[in-house]
């Protein structure tokens, strides 16, 4: 379940911003160990002027979906 919290868009100061859960994927790792990992995050949208943003939760998400892929593979205790 997505907070009530009020969101101000930072490029028009609407308050006509909406939340959406999507799956992110971003490559982790360098040349051949580079995998692809997918994750949920909350996209946070502008109703006025358009402009889409992610918050601090998505980082948050990001790092978790990286030490999941670490773990699963032994490489991190």
């Amino acid at each position: 379940m997505i907070a009530c919290v009020k969101l101000i868009c930072a490029l028009c100061d609407s308050t006509a911003v909406v939340q959406e859960v999507i799956i992110q994927e971003f490559a982790y790792g360098v040349g051949e160990q580079s995998v692809v990992l997918s994750v949920e995050v909350i996209l946070n949208k502008c109703t006025k002027c358009g402009f889409e943003f992610l918050d601090s939760s998505s980082e948050d998400a990001r790092e978790k979906a990286v030490t999941k892929h670490l773990e699963g593979n032994g490489l991190q205790g």
